[in-house]
This record gives structure tokens, C-alpha cells and sequence, in this order.
């Protein structure tokens, strides 16, 4: 399931490596109406997916880490010596 804009989409064809259950991945491809009998959403027809790649952020003016505090609800700040855990890893999708 892929949701994007207020829609809901049943993902159909790509590699089941890269697209699977909880996995955050770009993909490009079609609407295609149903593709099954039993699927929720639209259908969306798969052509490519790129895994995303884990990715912390340092500031260039204090050298510290950017996160993104209470799940991303706060503005993004630098102010982590480390990375320490989620909130200072972001997921790059477009390469």
C-alpha cells in the first residue's frame, strides 16, 4: 500500500526485494485501476523502485547534526554532536 495526497494505492509488479511491507522506496510507474480482485486503493502498476538511502544531515555554520524532533512535528534543527538514533537519519529517495 502506498499512500500520497490524501489517495490510497495497491503497488502491483516490481522487484520484491525492494518493494515489500514497510520499506520506503521511490517509485515511478502508473495508475492502473484494479489490479486485483481483493486489492484496497487504486491500482498502481510498478515500472522501477529505488530503495531510499539512510542519510544524516550536518550544518555546514555549526557542524552539528539536523534532526527532526517529535517525529518531524518541530521545525528541523543542527543541534546533535552525534547521530544517535531516528531523528537524525532521513531517507533519500531522489538520487
Amino acid at each position: 500500500m502506498l499512500r500520497d495526497g490524501g489517495a490510497t494505492y495497491h503497488l502491483a509488479g516490481g522487484d520484491p526485494a525492494v518493494v515489500k511491507a514497510g520499506a520506503a522506496v521511490s517509485v515511478t510507474g502508473y495508475a492502473a485501476g484494479t489490479v486485483s480482485s481483493c486489492a484496497q486503493g487504486t491500482g498502481f502498476r510498478v515500472q522501477s523502485a529505488v530503495p531510499a538511502t539512510p542519510v544524516s544531515l550536518r550544518a555546514r555554520v555549526n557542524n552539528k547534526f539536523v534532526t527532526a524532533e517529535e517525529a518531524g512535528a518541530k521545525a528541523l534543527i543542527a543541534n546533535r554532536d552525534t547521530v544517535g538514533g531516528s531523528w537524525e537519519r532521513f531517507d533519500l529517495i531522489d538520487q
